[in-house]
């Protein structure tokens, strides 16, 4: 916001004879920041790539040169400099190159995804939508010494998942995952796979069946798992979801798959998994070839 903003963010105001220092809500929005643990955020997301917009941020905090901004009296002109030289710097082309190659995959993912819910809707007219969080157990993560969770592991066991999937599960029609690292649960995925919803609709018993799968054969019980379908009342008051059954022409449960679907590929402008021993840390199912005539009843042209 301070960096596409073109007004001056600090004004002057004379009172009980001193000056006082004015922020616009932008600037102190970034006054707030001096409150902020940098170093502690970077060694917390230790395994990521962060913002460069944050990195700027980091920078000027750690060295001092906010200090025209901080406080409520100073220099208005020093205030406003500081201001001027962040906009420079951030339109400046190194920095733009850096800002571009974090959000360019993540809005590649962000389009293929759409595109993908898209076909599978124009080939099947319901599908059933299963979200489920597959991680790792406390009890296996504290078994290990720090770090020690290698992500070769949860590369073969996604594999693996895959496989299994596919083979017991004829009626799946696509999936899509992403694969994420936090401190508490260490490497996890969130995935989500897509059903022929005129074969299956009994989403929240095949959410567990998928669960207890990851968990037991998948990982030798290593594993741990988080069944979304069946919190479907939690996620419809937080904007919806749009997993169970899902119909081509129900244009509001679609938004809420596209938007929940959107989170798998979110685009990662903040905090970017960067390991490279992961390799792709985003996926999903390959359509085939367009086969028979659809299932289902005849449907009406879309406006």
């Amino acid at each position: 916001a301070l960096v596409k903003s073109k007004h001056k963010l600090f004004t002057l105001k004379v009172g009980l004879g001193r000056n006082f220092l004015v922020a616009d809500p932008i600037a102190q929005a970034v006054q707030q920041c001096a409150k902020v643990d940098y170093r502690d955020i970077q060694k917390f997301y230790s395994k990521h790539k962060l913002s460069p917009y944050f990195e700027l941020l980091a920078s000027e905090y750690e060295s001092s040169r906010t200090n025209p901004i901080i406080g409520i009296r100073g220099d208005v002109d020093a205030a406003n400099g500081w201001v001027d030289s962040i906009r420079e710097r951030a339109k400046a082309s190194d920095f733009a190159k850096l800002l571009s190659a974090q959000e360019r995959s993540a809005r590649k993912n962000a389009c293929s995804m759409v595109d993908y819910i898209n076909e599978l809707f124009e080939r099947h007219s319901r599908l059933c939508v299963v979200r489920v969080d597959f991680a790792y157990n406390i009890h296996y993560r504290q078994s290990l010494a720090p770090g020690e969770l290698h992500p070769a592991r949860i590369k073969k066991d996604l594999a693996a998942m895959v496989r299994l999937l596919r083979k017991k599960y004829p009626a799946l029609v696509g999936y899509a995952w992403k694969l994420e690292y936090g401190q508490q649960k260490s490497y996890h995925i969130h995935f989500m796979a897509f059903f022929n919803g005129n074969e299956v609709w009994q989403d929240v018993a095949i959410g567990k069946a998928l669960g207890e799968l990851w968990q037991d054969e998948v990982t030798g019980g290593d594993g741990g798992y988080w069944n979304c379908n069946a919190q479907k009342s939690f996620y419809e008051r937080r904007r919806g979801i749009g997993i169970g059954m899902v119909a081509y022409d129900d244009a509001e449960k679609r938004s809420r798959l596209v938007y929940a679907a959107l989170y798998l590929a979110k685009a990662d402008y903040y905090v970017k998994l960067n390991e490279p021993a992961l390799g792709r840390i985003f996926g999903k199912g390959q359509l085939g070839p367009v086969g028979e005539a659809k299932l289902g009843r005849p449907r009406q042209s879309a406006a």
